[in-house]
């Protein structure tokens, strides 16, 4: 993948509770309220093999992921199926498939412009952060969203969009966005359900993509520094029970509005300390909240430009029994690999730019 700050362009175990998890969720619009998470669906042995085939299968290129991928060796692959040496993986007539990752986006709030005061007040000094947030918008219309949809449909344009449930603490998806009325929430929630879901795979970006949240008052923690907020959290070993409870809490709230997911983008670094339990945390997240039968998660960039980009399928379990399972590590590749494959990779993704802009641009 070849990733453009917002913009970006991929080429490319245990088990859950006996019962159902019950994670309290506090909103200051509208009181507090509980979501269940029902225990994991099971899949049969061939329908999760057929299914993991055509993920395993894709090749995947990007860039200012904050995780180098080759720190990834110590997540767990898990149990690998027997294999026939004389049986390979060909992507769709010998191409590499490109998808448009979309990151830090979400309905109606302009992450930038209510992201940026609260990075300076937990990194305070650092340049990145000291912008003049206050002059930028404060929405991103759904016009645009619609106008993004009808040229990516046009042009056959797929990929990832990210959607935050509680972006940068402004307000709940699923409850109420202060600024903005109920009406225009709705349609917007209505617009990402009707247009976006075609061609899109809607991802979290963990709950707020600044504060971290307490779970237990679904209050972002009193104290601001590196370790409260997502982007580097948890500042500390947590165990897989805390971090699926913590993607879980996401997950929830776009399943109150009807978004479906089939994985996870991490904010950041969030989850570089734990990255086994991220990832099998992940797992069981998505099994249990959405019933994902092959979750997969955005995470880490390989620099190296003579290493793969192919997807890591990690902590496989249960491959001979009733209830295999697995999660996919989607890696990214640095713009220097874009240089090795070749210009037109580059000029494709210039023109896929430069069309939008145009597209834009006719239109006024």
């Amino acid at each position: 993948m070849v990733k453009d700050n917002v913009h970006s362009i991929h080429c490319g175990h245990g088990r859950p509770p006996d019962s159902p998890q019950r994670v309290r969720h506090s909103s200051s619009l509208d009181g507090p309220h509980s979501v269940e998470f029902q225990p994991m669906k099971k899949f049969d042995r061939r329908t999760f093999i057929r299914g993991g085939c055509a993920l395993i299968g894709t090749s995947f290129i990007e860039s200012d992921l904050v995780a180098q991928a080759g720190h990834y060796q110590e997540i767990p692959l898990g149990e690998r199926p027997r294999q026939s040496p004389s049986v390979g993986l060909l992507n769709p007539s010998d191409l590499v498939p490109l998808s448009f990752i979309i990151d830090d986006s979400t309905c109606l709030v302009n992450m930038g412009h209510f992201c940026m005061p609260q990075f300076e007040r937990a990194f305070p000094g650092r340049p990145d952060y000291s912008k003049p947030w206050w002059d930028w918008p404060r929405e991103i219309p759904d016009d645009f969203v619609r106008e993004f949809a009808d040229w990516s449909e046009a042009n056959g344009v797929q990929g990832k969009y990210s959607i935050v449930p509680n972006p940068a603490c402004v307000g709940w998806l699923d409850r109420g966005l202060p600024g903005w009325s109920h009406q225009a929430l709705q349609e917007s929630l209505k617009l990402v359900r009707g247009r976006l879901t075609r061609n899109w795979d809607i991802h979290p970006e963990m709950i707020t993509h600044t504060r971290v949240i307490d779970l237990k008052t679904g209050r972002p923690y009193d104290e601001v520094n590196l370790h409260t907020m997502e982007n580097s959290h948890p500042g500390h070993v947590m165990s897989v029970d805390y971090m699926a409870s913590y993607i879980s809490y996401a997950l929830q709230i776009l399943k109150n509005v009807d978004l479906p997911c089939e994985g996870f983008t991490t904010p950041g670094g969030f989850g570089n300390r734990v990255k086994a339990e991220l990832s099998l945390g992940g797992f069981q997240a998505l099994r249990a909240v959405f019933s994902t039968r092959i979750p997969h998660y955005f995470k880490y960039l390989e620099l190296d430009t003579e290493s793969s980009t192919q997807p890591r399928v990690e902590h496989a379990s249960g491959l001979e029994g009733p209830d295999p399972g697995c999660i996919v590590n989607v890696i990214g590749g640095h713009r220097r690999l874009v240089r090795r494959l070749g210009w037109r990779l580059s000029r494709t993704s210039g023109r896929i730019r430069q069309s939008f802009r145009l597209s834009r641009w006719n239109k006024r």
